[in-house]
């Protein structure tokens, strides 16, 4: 997952959400999630972290997610953003 915060036309900060996941008989397994690649600029930084929070779809319709959170500091602009990815398993 991928996004951009803009301000005024300039790009402050890059984030990014990365799953990591299994696929098998027993459905979709979340292994561990990053923010690598996660950037701030010169007019800012970024402070980045994320969890699993479900990590197993183990029947057609279940899903799982991770969530990352983003503290940016900057002249441009403050405060938190949060990424949520949901990966459903639609066949097995």
């Amino acid at each position: 997952m991928f996004n951009d915060e803009y301000t005024s036309g300039v790009t402050v900060a890059t984030l990014k959400l990365g799953n990591h996941y299994s696929v098998g008989d027993y459905g979709l397994k979340m292994r561990y999630c990053d923010v690598g690649g996660t950037k701030g600029t010169v007019w800012t930084s970024v402070d980045a972290s994320c969890e699993v929070y479900d990590s197993k779809a183990e029947k057609v319709g279940y899903d799982m997610n991770a969530v990352g959170t983003y503290k940016i500091n900057g002249k441009l602009n403050n405060g938190y953003i949060v990424l949520t990815s949901y990966l459903q398993l639609t066949s097995l």
